[in-house]
Formats: structure tokens, sequence, C-alpha cells
């Protein structure tokens, strides 16, 4: 029995769930039920009439929306269940247990430069590579993406959002993008990002959170880092020093 046929409204629903390139043969016979579900979870978190307020659009639109998600979603559903699954790949030979990633711990003299909390726990020993890139990870997670934030400040709408997933070039970030288009100015971007930093937990909360320190370790860290810090800062000018 040959799969079947890919048509115009299986590419329409595909376009509404994944957006990105258009469904084609080869893509088809790899997608597995698991990932449809993900896909609409996560696109129906944009239309959901429930966000219309902060969305700043009508409920009447955003439902409207929802309901044509839902419906690509049934029609992708179902034509998943039609499709003949291809026969599985042939075993792949047992590969060799992967050995454990190296983590480091910093060794030497600290650098007689200003640091912050995370680069003073790491050079002062206290915190592996690791446990801080993992710590900054949880820490960026933890808080609103730019995304949400432009829609939220009306900077930019869902259509323009999801241009620019598909317009961002290699290494680019998405406020970059958006100035590079035209639709966000360096001081709108700014703004974003700053409330983006300031809506983040602090790093101290997030090691103590993960583990990594406790409370009364991240205080004698952040006492060291400011003593580092003064040592480190430059002196003041002679006209300053005589006022």
């Amino acid at each position: 029995m040959e799969p079947e046929a890919i048509n115009h409204e299986m590419k329409h629903a595909w376009r509404l769930l994944f957006g990105g390139p258009p469904l084609r043969a080869e893509m088809w016979i790899r997608v597995e039920e698991t990932e449809l579900r993900r896909a609409f979870k996560q696109r129906a978190l944009e239309f959901h009439p429930d966000r219309a307020q902060a969305l700043g659009r009508a409920p009447e639109a955003l439902a409207a929306e929802f309901t044509a998600l839902s419906d690509a979603y049934t029609l992708l559903h179902q034509a998943l269940a039609r499709r003949v699954t291809p026969p599985p790949m042939p075993a792949r030979k047992p590969q060799p247990p992967a050995r454990p990633e190296q983590d480091f711990v910093w060794r030497q003299a600290i650098p007689n430069r200003r640091l912050r909390l995370g680069q003073f726990a790491f050079y002062s020993g206290r915190l592996s590579w690791r446990r801080l890139a993992r710590a900054l990870t949880c820490q960026r997670q933890q808080g609103p993406s730019f995304g949400d934030l432009a829609l939220q400040w009306h900077y930019l709408t869902d259509a323009q959002l999801n241009h620019l997933v598909s317009a961002r070039r290699c290494s680019e970030m998405i406020g970059e993008t958006a100035v590079r288009l035209g639709w966000l100015s360096p001081y709108q971007r700014d703004a974003v990002v700053g409330m983006q930093r300031k809506s983040r937990p602090k790093l101290g909360d997030v090691l103590v959170q993960l583990g990594f320190l406790d409370r009364d370790m991240i205080d004698n860290v952040e006492l060291q880092r400011q003593q580092h810090n003064l040592r480190c800062a430059p002196p003041l000018p002679r006209q300053a020093r005589a006022a």
C-alpha cells in the first residue's frame, strides 16, 4: 500500500502547526504523533483566547485562529493514523559507552580585574565551569522571552514574530534581527533586553536553588567579590583626589 499523497489541505495544516519549510514527502514519512502533539501545544499558547488581553488582541480573532489551529491538528492526526509506517531501520551495532563530560575547576590566581558574582565564584574555585554554565542557562530560562515582552508592549505583532524566527541569521539574536529589518529601534530592543534581565532571578538565588552553593557561601563569595573589585578599581585622577 502506497503512503497517502500530500494534498493542499495537509500542507496548509502543516504550515499552521510548524511554520518553516513546506511539508514534503520525506518529512511526512518520519513525523510522529508526539511531534504533532508538541507542536499543537506550543502554538496553542500563542493563539489561546485567554491571552487576548496580554497580547492586546480581540478575543474573537484569537478564537478564530485557535479553531483553525485545532482543525489543522485534527486533519494531520487523522492522516497520520492512515499513514503506512515504513519498515524499521536495521539495528545498529552497540556503541561503546560515551565518556563522561570533563568538568573544569579553576586552580590559578584570580584575574586582576573586576568580576561578576558567577565569574568570581568560578575563579575562586567554588564553582566548576559546567555548574556555572548550567546556572546561567537556568537563570535565562526562568525569565520571560524577548518575543513575549515585545508582544506585551505592542512592539511586534504575532506575524512579525513568526517571520523573525525564520529570518534570523546564524548566531543573531531575535532583537538584532528585528532592528536589522527596521521593525524595532535600537532603543526599543535595549528596553526589552533590560526588562528581560530585571525579570530574571538573581544568579545567587539560582545557585542556591540548584544546590550548588548555600546562602552563607553566596554571602561570603559576594563579600569577597566586592573587596576584590575595590582593589581592582582604577585609581582616581589627581583632580578628583585633590577635591
